[in-house]
């Protein structure tokens, strides 16, 4: 089923609005789950390069949106409202709510907004949990990733295909 999963996200990024013209190579496995694609626009140079890793609650992905820096976004086996509620936790620290103001959803992908050092908290951290409360029905929805290798893995995304303005 996993596997399914996998192949099924493969095929929604190339022809989503994650992918643009000009994927420079395949998917490469960098261990432990994590996947880089570099992604760079031939016409514009725009990087939209991404890390990405499945598990059974989802996908976490962490792309270069053209704003200076790697930022993370959440793929959810379900779609998502705008009345979504989310929280997240690194290892057993206490959960962090995030208001509507600081995430946007677009189907079934959740994307953070001015959520400082959540990347830096990904690389010392061991796992990440993620909640996500459908605000029209009150599923909840629950994610756990395990952030080993990704310090290594944003390091080499940042030396193959920095991200920039």
């Amino acid at each position: 089923m996993k596997k399914l999963f996998f192949q099924c996200l493969l095929v929604i990024l190339v022809f989503s609005p994650f992918a643009m013209a000009g994927a420079d190579d395949a998917p490469l496995d960098l261990g432990n789950g994590w996947m880089f694609s570099r992604n760079i626009d031939p016409m514009t140079d725009k990087n939209r390069s991404h890390l990405m890793k499945i598990e059974e609650g989802g996908a976490i992905f962490v792309k270069c949106w053209g704003e200076g820096k790697y930022e993370p976004a959440w793929m959810f086996k379900r779609y998502l409202t705008d009345e979504t509620e989310f929280q997240y936790r690194f290892d057993s620290e206490s959960p962090i709510s995030v208001s509507s103001g600081q995430m946007h959803t677009s189907n079934k992908v959740l994307i953070l907004d001015t959520q400082p050092d959540f990347i830096a908290n990904m690389q010392k951290h061991g796992r990440l949990v993620l909640r996500a409360v459908d605000g029209s029905d009150g599923e909840v929805i629950t994610a756990i990733y395990d952030l080993k290798g990704f310090a290594s893995a944003l390091k080499y995304a940042n030396e193959n295909a920095p991200c920039r303005d």
